[in-house]
């Protein structure tokens, strides 16, 4: 962890050395923005009929979402999506975009960052003032604000200051509206717990504290980050926010104790995806070394890091089970006929000529993600009570499970090679996966 925090200052040399001028005086003063898909931008319109709301009420929470230019917003949206719908720029102020699906059980309404200073506080509450009145005209229900994300990109520690105030107008326009404050871009423990404690110094120095109705403060990493070749941080915090975010739905779209699993078990989902995303696109790189796949050791700690990271996502409790479910899929993914069945595929198709090296990277790519897909399976079933911890022979169940996916992700590699070609695949053989 040391390392990665080293890899992450250096990142982040601007914004550290930003942080570093806070003084205590600045901190108590009055206070006066990760495995991408590569989907077309849409306009999320009012969809009814969900069954993550009661039927008698067929409508969505909203969701407003707003920040400072650069937050992370349309990133954050996109991850709760899963889709890459929200795109970044810099459209009217007074612009608002509905997004949503049939899953999330709450709509979000995107808006363009407001920047804040003494100077732009008129514009400001003009511009908020505009999206109240959007938010209730009649034609527009759909946009009648319940909740209120505040994103902020954690490493501008010194804009605190700023967000208290912007925090401030907020719950003066939205009186009774609970705001979650979203640190984004929140990469290590380390950090995590630095800045929660430097807002919440600064918050606790300042007169307006009170008038805020801020009901917590969450960090989260919306998409995989990547550190260096080897490390690579997951996307973290989304299912604590989809979790806080679901305990503030008004009474009259509660969601039933299913549907909030639901929604936490989505967000689970989403990061442990982006860990395997990551993973397998570092295995392809790992794999494009010209060393036989399966004497490739060195695919191992990568897997076994990305086995644990998606064990950590649903945190069972049960160490070691935990341990005993990597072991068994990594043992399967090495000795599995998988990886060879995939090279016997693609030698299979006429006329391709593919280096050795082109080969491997899509097998280790591949294995990696077939291996990262199964553990989701299982610690998703595990999770909802549909397999039992115990008394299961991991290893036979892991190697079935190859057998039955492997198929699969060797015809979509397949069609791939024959329609681009080896380097084409090799270069988005995740985006391919996914699909």
């Amino acid at each position: 962890m040391d390392k990665i925090e080293e890899e992450l200052e250096k990142k982040n040399e601007s914004a550290a050395a930003d942080a570093s001028g806070v003084s205590g005086e600045d901190m108590t003063a009055d206070a006066g923005d990760a495995a991408e898909t590569a989907l077309e931008t849409g306009e999320g319109g009012a969809r009814e009929g969900t069954d993550m709301v009661p039927a008698e009420r067929a409508d969505k929470t909203n969701v407003l979402v707003l920040g400072l230019p650069g937050s992370g917003k349309s990133t954050l949206i996109n991850a709760m999506l899963g889709e890459d719908r929200a795109k970044e720029g810099r459209g009217p102020a007074e612009r608002t975009v509905t997004y949503e699906n049939d899953e999330l059980p709450f709509r979000m309404i995107d808006t363009h960052g407001v920047d804040y200073d003494e100077m732009a506080r008129p514009k400001f509450r003009r511009v908020m003032r505009a999206r109240i009145r959007n938010s209730v005209r009649p034609d527009r229900d759909n946009e009648t604000v319940h909740i209120i994300w505040f994103c902020t990109d954690q490493h501008s520690r010194r804009s605190y200051r700023k967000v208290i105030a912007c925090l401030a107008e907020v719950s003066a326009i939205w009186q009774d509206v609970p705001i979650l404050l979203v640190l984004t871009q929140s990469y290590s423990e380390k950090e995590i717990e630095r800045n929660q404690r430097i807002f919440h110094d600064v918050l606790a120095g300042d007169t307006r504290r009170d008038a805020i109705n801020l009901r917590g403060v969450i960090s989260v990493v919306a998409k995989p980050f990547t550190v260096n070749p080897e490390q690579i941080i997951p996307p973290r915090g989304l299912d604590v926010l989809a979790e806080r975010t679901a305990a503030l739905i008004p009474a009259a779209y509660h969601l039933s104790v299913r549907s909030e699993r639901e929604l936490s078990l989505r967000a689970k989902r989403v990061m442990a995806q982006g860990i395997v995303a990551s993973s397998a696109a570092a295995a392809t790189a790992v794999g494009a070394v010209p060393i036989p796949v399966s004497d490739s050791l060195v695919l191992v700690p990568l897997q076994s890091a990305m086995l644990y990271g998606i064990a950590r996502v649903y945190h069972l409790g049960r160490d070691s089970t935990e341990k005993k479910i990597v072991n068994a899929i990594l043992k399967a993914g090495l000795t599995t006929v998988a990886g060879r069945s995939l090279i016997s595929a693609v030698e299979l198709i006429p006329g391709l000529n593919i280096a050795a090296a082109a080969l491997n990277a899509i097998v280790a790519g591949t294995v990696t993600f077939a291996a990262g897909e199964i553990c989701i399976g299982i610690f998703d079933k595990l999770t909802r009570g549909e397999m039992e911890l115990d008394n299961v022979d991991w290893v036979n169940y892991a190697t079935k499970m190859f057998s039955k996916v492997m198929p699969g992700y060797s015809k979509t590699v397949v069609e791939a090679l024959e329609k681009s070609g080896a380097s084409s695949v090799v270069k988005n053989l995740v985006k391919i996966l996914l699909k």
